[in-house]
Parts: C-alpha cells; structure tokens; sequence
C-alpha cells in the first residue's frame, strides 16, 4: 500500500519535492500500535511511502531479518532503521507534529519515552494464567505510575495539546494510541475500564480521533 499524502493541508511545492525523495518503507503489523504516528506524521508530511503491513503467521520469518528482532522497522533506499520513538520523531520534523519550541519538544520526547516504557515493561507469559496475574500487578502498579504522569501532563496543557502548543503532535498520537489500545479490549488482562480513571487523557484522546489530520488519515486508508 502506498500512502496517500495529505495534500489538503501540505504546500505544493513540499508535495512535489516528496515526489523526488528516497524511496522509503515502513514495516509493522496490521494494526495501529506503535507505527501509529510514524505513520500519520509521513502522511501529513506529504511525504510517499510504502506502507507494508504483516500478519503476525509472517513475523517468525521475517524476525532475523530485521535489526534486533522488533518492529516497526523504516527502510530508506534499501538502509534499515528502527526504534518507533526515532522514527516518530524523524517522521514528525517533517510535519508539524514535532514542536519546534525546545521546552514544547522536551514534554513531547518525555512524553513518547513514558509511551515507550509502559509497553517495553509489560509483562508477559506462554502461561495465561501467569500472564493474567503478571498482567493485573503491572497495572496495578508501574502502569498506574505511568498513566498518572500522563494524566498530569494532560491536565496542565489545558486546552492545548499534551506538548503545550497549539499543534497536534507525535506524542498526542501516542496518548491516543495507548487509551484506544486499552478500551478496545486489546491490551491482554487490562480491563477496557482502565482509562476511566485518566479523563483527561481520554479528553485528549478524543480531539486528536475529531482532529482534521485523522480525518484525513482515516479517511485516506479507506481508499
């Protein structure tokens, strides 16, 4: 699949120039995750890119392959990068989901790395019971400490994005990306009510899905 650019909303002239870059892939699963503002930050850059999704029956082939077994992985002209952060944040320079202001760019890294922690430490188990009890000790404890910073972090933007600025940016896809990954019932052994408790994320959350930019996005996987 190759990304529509958002061009609605991207001069022409950064339109045209994106047409010339690099040829550049973007692997991760069929779904949201962790690829999500990677993958609406290149979008809304205008910049062209072949999205390319996989099963999880294609991963076990495919792991070897890629630099330090994980995804998402980013190929430009053939040259493999990854950690979802860096590539969130390369992706987002070329749009205005990155702050520009440095104190604003430091609450949006502080941001996408309490993001990161929170799913690099979540347990896991072959055993479903193991993992269940795993699983509701770690919500209990160093997700609560997590969500609680973000909550926090929300409430004192105000009516500004969780950066402090007037944009949507990187680590508001993030937020948005965790709170819908719990209430859809995808976050194993984690109550969908769980977000109930940080309404302010939820607030959050909720402009960055009424946005213009993610209307655009999903309205541009549609197609």
């Amino acid at each position: 699949v190759i990304s529509r650019p958002f061009q609605d909303l991207v001069p022409l002239c950064l339109w045209q120039a994106s047409r010339s870059m690099s040829k550049i892939t973007l692997t991760y699963f069929n779904a949201p995750g962790r690829a999500h503002g990677i993958r609406v930050a290149l979008f809304t850059a205008g910049v062209a890119f072949e999205d390319k999704r996989i099963e999880g029956k294609d991963w076990p082939a495919l792991k070897p392959k890629t630099h330090g077994g994980s995804l998402p992985v980013l190929e430009i002209d053939g040259k493999m990068y990854t950690q979802s952060a860096a590539l969130a944040r390369w992706a987002g320079k070329k749009s205005t989901m990155y702050p520009k202001d440095d104190i604003e760019a430091l609450r949006c890294d502080e941001v996408m790395a309490i993001g990161e922690d929170l799913l690099a430490k979540t347990p896991s188990s072959q055993d479903p019971a193991e993992k269940k009890r795993l699983r509701e000790e770690f919500a209990k404890g160093f997700m609560k400490l997590k969500c609680d910073m973000l909550e926090q972090y929300c409430a004192e933007a105000g009516d500004n994005f969780v950066s402090g600025g007037k944009d949507l940016t990187i680590a508001d896809l993030s937020i948005q990306g965790l709170c819908d990954m719990v209430k859809s019932g995808n976050f194993d052994y984690v109550d969908p009510s769980y977000m109930d408790a940080y309404p302010k994320m939820l607030a959050l959350a909720g402009r960055v899905a009424s946005s213009d930019i993610l209307k655009k996005y999903e309205e541009s996987q549609k197609k």
